[in-house]
């Protein structure tokens, strides 16, 4: 959750090496998903002030150097990291997405639970091309494959 000073628009900025999105209230700000060097991104997104907006930056490494950094600005906020007082743990959100993994004693299968209204998506690769789970519901479970990778993510429905 982050909590802004001031009811005006806000952008936020990614700094990542390699791919990033990033949501605030549920919008898609910055959808960059893609292997590059150090490179900047922002999104802008009206919030007002003291109320408290869910965020979620995602972020993937491919090789090399590891960054990724997150900062904001308003008219009346300096560019800066988000400080740690303006944000909150995510469990103060009752509406929150937090999935749960666990893999079977053997190792052959791994179920994946969420809450609320999601679609399921896998790929081979991190980068996509994405493809939604036909008929997946929490839990699912899929049947783990050693030679092939495979790449999961929830979608907003």
């Amino acid at each position: 959750m982050v909590q802004p000073l001031y009811s005006q628009a806000y952008t936020f900025y990614t700094t990542t090496d390699d791919g990033t999105r990033l949501w605030v209230n549920g919008q898609l700000l910055v959808d960059k998903w893609v292997n590059q060097s150090v490179t900047e991104w922002s999104g802008t997104i009206a919030l007002t002030a003291n109320q408290k907006y869910p965020i979620l930056m995602e972020y993937f490494e491919n090789t090399g150097n590891a960054v990724a950094k997150l900062s904001w600005s308003s008219t009346n906020q300096v560019k800066e990291f988000i400080p740690f007082t303006q944000l909150y743990p995510i469990e103060q959100y009752s509406g929150s997405v937090q999935p749960r993994f666990a893999r079977s004693a053997d190792g052959t299968q791994m179920t994946i639970s969420w809450n609320g209204s999601y679609g399921l998506e896998s790929a081979p690769s991190v980068t996509g091309p994405w493809n939604p789970v036909t008929g997946a519901t929490s839990p699912y479970t899929v049947t783990i494959d050693p030679t092939q990778q495979l790449y999961f993510r929830l979608v907003s429905q």
